[in-house]
């Protein structure tokens, strides 16, 4: 058996079939310390794994919080962009009555002008009719 207990295997020790108890404890010696060394290990390795999980957490949390503030910003400018587009669409609305109002206006306006165009069009016409009749009972003397 090697004086240096690092030396010794796991399949050493798990072969081990002899029944010298000296021996048998000193193995078992070994496998405790075995045991806690690989357990520092792994505690060391579980700590820097936490240490990367709580790293990715926070840049996750970081970029959520990033993502949110962006989100936030740009509703909020949506909602302003939207508060003057529906105040634009108000005006475009209150205009675009007005100007109906004004065609409607200008509307009766041409037909009360035509009408009464109309209207002195057939007196002019009467007048017309009743000098050429004048005219023509002066050329035949009656």
């Amino acid at each position: 058996m090697p004086k240096n207990w690092t030396e010794i295997t796991t399949d050493e020790i798990l072969n081990y079939d002899r029944a010298e108890t000296a021996v048998m404890a000193q193995y078992e010696r070994i496998m405790s310390q075995k045991m806690r060394e690989t357990t520092i290990e792994l505690n060391k390795g579980v700590n820097v794994l936490g240490d990367k999980v709580t790293a990715a957490a926070n840049a996750m949390v970081d970029t959520l919080s990033k993502t949110n503030r962006f989100i936030h910003n740009s509703s909020e400018e949506i909602i302003k962009s939207n508060l003057k587009i529906s105040e634009a669409q108000g005006k475009l609305q209150k205009m675009s009555i007005v100007l109906s109002v004004v065609i409607c206006l200008a509307t009766i306006a041409y037909v009360f002008i035509t009408w009464k165009s109309v209207s002195t069009m057939q007196e002019a016409n009467l007048i017309q009719k009743e000098l050429l009749a004048f005219q023509q009972k002066a050329k035949t003397g009656k």
